[in-house]
């Protein structure tokens, strides 16, 4: 038996996930800085020289800086201030190499000459050995945040991620910088060490942290280490400080609601659709999981709410448009769609979803005249487009165009296995079964295992009465990975019965109809097997069955006549 061919357009589904720990933030976090040393003293030429070079530097006179500080060195050639002095130059001039060589011949170098050797090699993509000088640096003075800082940044480029979160909590130990908490936290989550990512939360926090989402962060990992009253306390904590935060008033409704504390998610919804808010996106995530628990009209509520905010926001005209759709308001739901095309005309659902409101409403050339419009303008998975169009096109008889427009995904490098398996069925839809067996071919040539494709074409070819070994070869195939697909069974029956081999097909022809009991073409094919067995009693009521699930089958009513 052939599956069904039937192709339905995917709908994506926006939604707006929680903005929780799950990888390490790539922005530059403010790291304290050591203070510079003060210029040891100098013989009254070097220091001429130098004085002039630190003021030519100043005023952004970089290569005749340069010049006085090389001067200066000729008097003083290892003075640590004039290299140092004149390898932060090179380093700001991005002439790493340059600043190495005037760094590294300093006799007794200190944490700051090992941290800007390691910054030079970083500009020089000289990972490893920039690692080293951090670490040197470390080395001379253990609880110096930049040296922890950059060893933690090094180490999540290599994805060594326990080593660069202890990098991070010991810069953030020393500096108290709640940024630098936060960074180990994320790591520590990524990781899925759920203690470690608390602690690191909790202390961004008494840090001084004044970002609202660390109180989201922080109460989304009490939430899944199963502290929940800590999870809620740590949200109206966070509500206490920035009342109008609707995201954090979002994700305390989600905790109520997961709950199935009802009052309060309604009370508190209702409060936070009535707040000045802003924050589109916050809301939006509310409506969705809102919608996702069923609460449909708190849900209706939100995306009226987004749309307030931003009346172009796709995902709000998007789920209204359905929650319309599947209540049977066609109208409504039409203006939400046909309101998404205009916003973002590249995006597909808007169009797909309006054409599907057409094709309802009986308006079948109106649907595809839309989806014709639509591929002037869609730009990203324009296939969903193809594929309802083809198929709206098929139901109208008009199968020659149909396959124009699958092969036109084709043509553009889209879904190409998935258009061949509709242009192979539409063929043999139509009766043209070279071409269908072509399709299904090639098909099998891009994709030898594909299971559908290989029944389908087993099948016709078993339908017609040819090639049956290969039939059965093809759906043995099939059978292979998947021993439970009732329609592949039923195909399996069907060659057999061509071969001949009746026993084996009434057994495999039993075990389709228990698998799919109230499909009419397989209990047409038990009565077929049963029938050339001999047993007419139970091929007539076999028949007569299937009869009853299809009463316009003009083959069934004559086998029942003779």
């Amino acid at each position: 038996m052939k599956l069904s061919c039937r192709s339905f357009p995917g709908v994506f589904l926006l939604s707006f996930l929680l903005l929780v720990a799950g990888c390490a933030s790539k922005r530059q976090v403010s790291v304290p800085q050591e203070k510079e040393a003060k210029p040891a003293e100098l013989g009254s030429e070097a220091y001429h020289h130098y004085t002039n070079a630190v003021i030519m530097e100043q005023e952004g006179l970089a290569a005749e800086a340069i010049r006085e500080y090389e001067k200066a060195l000729s008097y003083e050639p290892l003075s640590y201030d004039v290299r140092m002095a004149l390898g932060q130059l090179c380093f700001r001039l991005k002439r790493p190499q340059d600043a190495i060589n005037m760094i590294l011949p300093i006799p007794d170098k200190n944490t700051d000459t090992y941290l800007l050797i390691g910054d030079c090699y970083q500009q020089l993509g000289r990972y490893r050995q920039a690692q080293g000088a951090y670490e040197q640096a470390l080395a001379a003075e253990p609880d110096n945040v930049a040296a922890s800082y950059q060893l933690g940044r090094l180490a999540l480029q290599q994805e060594n991620l326990e080593e660069a979160a202890g990098y991070y909590k010991a810069a953030a130990f020393h500096s108290r910088n709640p940024d630098l908490y936060e960074q180990a936290a994320k790591i520590y989550a990524r990781l899925g060490i759920s203690d470690s990512t608390i602690a690191c939360f909790e202390m961004a926090l008494k840090a001084g942290g004044s970002n609202p989402a660390l109180y989201s962060s922080l109460a989304y990992y009490y939430s899944i280490a199963d502290e929940i009253e800590k999870a809620k306390q740590t949200l109206r904590k966070g509500i206490d400080i920035y009342p109008f935060n609707a995201r954090l008033q979002s994700y305390l409704i989600d905790i109520y609601d997961r709950e199935d504390n009802i009052d309060s998610t309604r009370t508190l919804t209702a409060r936070l659709l009535e707040m000045e808010s802003k924050d589109e996106l916050a809301i939006e995530h509310l409506g969705l999981m809102l919608l996702n628990r069923k609460h449909f009209d708190l849900a209706k509520e939100c995306f009226h709410k987004a749309l307030t905010i931003d009346s172009s926001a796709t995902p709000p005209l998007f789920y209204l448009g359905r929650l319309a759709l599947e209540a049977g308001e066609l109208d409504t739901a039409a203006s939400y769609f046909r309101h998404l095309t205009v916003v973002d005309p590249g995006l597909p659902d808007g169009w797909i979803n309006l054409a599907l409101i057409y094709d309802r409403q009986e308006q079948s050339d109106r649907a595809i005249s839309l989806l014709e419009t639509a591929l002037d303008d869609v730009t990203t998975e324009r296939d969903n487009v193809y594929f309802l169009l083809s198929q709206l096109l098929a139901e109208n008889d008009c199968q020659d165009s149909a396959v124009v427009v699958l092969k036109s995904i084709i043509a553009e490098g889209g879904d190409t296995i998935r258009a061949l398996f509709n242009i192979g069925a539409l063929y043999e839809s139509m009766d043209k079964f070279d071409k269908s067996v072509e399709a299904f071919e090639l098909l099998l040539t891009i994709d030898s295992t594909h299971a559908q494709a290989l029944n389908f074409l087993g099948y016709m070819l078993a339908d017609r009465n040819v090639r049956l070994e290969e039939s059965l070869a093809l759906i043995e195939r099939a059978i292979a990975q998947d021993s439970a697909n009732g329609a592949f069974i039923d195909s399996y029956a069907w060659v057999l019965y061509r071969l001949k081999r009746l026993p084996e097909a009434l057994v495999q022809i039993e075990k389709a109809v228990t698998l799919i009991p109230d499909d009419p073409i397989v209990i047409e094919h038990l009565g077929d097997i049963l029938y050339a067995l001999g047993n007419l009693d139970d091929a007539l009521t076999a028949w007569e069955k299937a009869l009853t699930f299809d009463p316009d089958n003009e083959t069934l009513k004559q086998k029942l006549s003779r």
